[in-house]
């Protein structure tokens, strides 16, 4: 067996050996349950979904069942009000159920569970502006003052970011896009705010590109991130742009994470035959723990992103973020 695939069955069985027995995935091992890692899981365990079954039904279960009576889903179960997490959760029911029907015909609930978190992402993106402000604009502006970019926040109270909007955005398109209507025009909207707050130097921050008159510089993270919620705009020159900066950065050693990322926002590009994107296979290998973990203390969710990673590096044509 080649060094490739031992690093991915020792990933699998890491993951494997710290899911609870409610079928969450802490964040960390033997932690308390993480509704993101928990999602992340499920995706990667898609991968290989016949041998991994128990697990990721385990775990899809787990989601469903902790879906909050709006249909999204809080950061801990314990923490009331449903957050940016509702963007994975879905992701991961949405990937997960097209590639198990047959496995889970009798389990209607974790498809109801999927159609109510994508439902939740339509209506809980926060409005920059307040109700008077929008009365405003649109008194002065007519519809097209209404008409501003937006994605989603970390925070029902917060104001939009990259990252947030990346997942949700992913979770809304894959795996079979196009949309229309109200759907559609989310988004639209949605991948309006990301290309607009596009960095100078090719990437994407966390959120603003430019703040008090000083371009802010793009991180490896978010453009990975970024680039896997953009794919059916191939053809915008911001995108083009991204994908170079991406694959400049394989020149330095990052996080395992942010590694974790960039291969799988290569790979849905199709640069996986680069020099670039063996060399950071090389270097994610290469950050593996003994028990088969990855990412600082031995991360949950990055070793859940990190087998995903080497399950695409090891089958680039059945890719699980790919927008055909």
């Amino acid at each position: 067996m080649d060094q490739l695939s031992i690093t991915r069955d020792k990933a699998r069985a890491y993951l494997k050996k710290v899911q609870r027995t409610d079928g969450f995935f802490p964040y960390k091992a033997s932690g308390d349950p993480s509704t993101e890692a928990t999602a992340w899981a499920a995706i990667a365990l898609c991968k290989n979904a016949e041998p991994a079954l128990p697990a990721l039904t385990d775990a899809l279960r787990a989601l469903a069942n902790s879906q909050g009576t709006k249909g999204g889903w809080a950061t801990r179960q314990d923490t009331g009000r449903p957050d940016w997490t509702s963007g994975p959760a879905t992701l991961a029911l949405r990937v997960a159920m097209p590639r198990l029907k047959p496995a889970l015909a009798s389990e209607q609930r974790l498809a109801m569970s999927s159609r109510r978190g994508l439902d939740y992402l339509l209506e809980s993106r926060t409005d920059f502006y307040g109700p008077t402000a929008r009365l405003l604009l649109f008194l002065t502006k007519g519809r097209s003052g209404l008409d501003y970019s937006r994605g989603w926040p970390w925070d029902p109270e917060c104001f939009h970011w990259i990252e947030p909007t990346a997942y949700c955005l992913m979770a809304a398109k894959i795996p079979n896009q196009p949309k229309k209507g109200a759907l559609g025009e989310m988004i639209e909207l949605a991948e309006r705010f990301i290309l607009d707050h596009h960095c100078i130097d090719g990437g994407w921050n966390h959120g603003n590109n430019i703040t008090l008159g000083a371009y802010l510089p793009s991180y490896r993270l978010t453009t990975a991130e970024a680039l896997l919620a953009l794919q059916n705009r191939r053809d915008d020159k911001k995108v083009d742009q991204a994908v170079h900066y991406l694959s400049k950065q394989s020149q330095s050693d990052s996080s395992a994470h942010a590694l974790a990322m960039s291969i799988l926002a290569l790979a849905a590009y199709q640069k996986s035959h680069a020099t670039n994107f063996d060399r950071e296979l090389k270097q994610l290998m290469a950050r593996q723990k003994d028990d088969g973990s990855f990412g600082h203390d031995s991360s949950v969710l990055v070793t859940a992103l990190a087998l995903l990673a080497l399950e695409t590096a090891l089958d680039t044509d059945d890719q699980l973020l790919m927008m055909k």
